[in-house]
């Protein structure tokens, strides 16, 4: 057994876990107990957090959802910190568990409701994480086939810039390569009259073309 010990700066825990489930997955964990035996000492976490990793470990689930509370941000937000975790600890294993927890979460909210991520999530997300970051691509992907242009609209001054850039990005790149050019547009789309009245330059097309 190895006992580690947590300081998030506030309180100290400590944790009993068999060595063989400490170093599984963890590159982390490997390096440390080959060096330390069976004390270690961790900090700067909140040790909740750690807690949910041990469960993962025996379990092979994520545990952080909470049926009373009244919003998920709180649910993301915890996601995106065990994210985090998991780099520290070099765990490849368990940060695709939290991604495929996080996608779960948006999905169960998608079919509940029509709102999507807040935005508050998302300037969470774009702080605390890299440009490559799987988080960021899924969130990305979320808003660039569920959400309406209302949504984007309402959220653009409240969200990071970069997190635009992608997405207008991702849209382009999702753009079907079968979608219709320039030509196929109706002549008078951009005109100051567009579908309020007739078209002078329409009307002179079909003139030159009855001439022709």
């Amino acid at each position: 057994m190895v006992r580690v010990t947590y300081d998030s700066g506030f309180r100290v825990e400590e944790f009993t876990v068999h060595r063989k489930s400490l170093v599984a997955t963890s590159n982390y964990f490997k390096r440390v107990v080959a060096g330390h035996g069976a004390l270690i000492r961790l900090a700067g976490t909140n040790p909740s957090e750690f807690a949910v990793y041990l469960t993962w470990l025996y379990t092979g689930l994520i545990c952080c959802k909470d049926e009373d509370r009244e919003c998920d941000s709180q649910e993301y937000h915890e996601l995106i910190e065990l994210y985090s975790l998991g780099q520290r600890l070099e765990d490849d294993a368990f940060t695709e568990a939290v991604v495929d927890a996080f996608r779960a979460s948006i999905q169960d909210e998608l079919q509940q409701t029509d709102t999507i991520l807040e935005s508050l999530c998302i300037g969470t997300l774009y702080d605390s994480t890299n440009k490559s970051n799987p988080l960021r691509r899924l969130v990305v992907e979320t808003y660039a086939r569920h959400a309406t242009s209302e949504q984007v609209h309402n959220m653009v001054k409240r969200v990071p810039a970069e997190f635009m850039d992608e997405l207008n990005m991702t849209l382009l790149n999702n753009r079907p390569d079968t979608a219709p050019g320039i030509s196929a547009l109706p002549l008078c789309m951009f005109h100051k009259h567009a579908g309020s009245g007739k078209c002078a330059q329409e009307a002179q097309s079909r003139k030159r073309r009855r001439l022709q």
